[in-house]
């Protein structure tokens, strides 16, 4: 999931490596070269990864109204070249 804040782009993102869940929280600020890496850690649940990341972002942006965890779309699959 990809959240503006500002100038700033957060990327929020929840995968399974490993029987693991992944929680990674990156921020891209233009003018930098290396993303801003607030939060990556494993987890034995997918919600609680889901939990970890809305914790953090409460804790960047306590003024801020919490984010609804949305589902990446479906990629559609590609057409064959002509």
């Amino acid at each position: 999931m990809v959240v503006f804040q500002d100038a700033q782009r957060f990327e929020l993102t929840v995968e399974v490596h490993y029987d693991e869940w992944v929680a990674r929280l990156q921020e891209f600020t233009p003018g930098r070269l290396v993303p801003i890496l607030h939060l990556l850690r494993a987890f034995d649940t997918r919600q609680a990864a889901i939990e970890a990341l809305t914790r953090k972002w409460h804790l960047l942006f306590p003024e801020a109204e919490s984010f609804v965890w949305h589902e990446p779309p479906a990629m559609r699959p590609q057409r064959p070249p002509r």
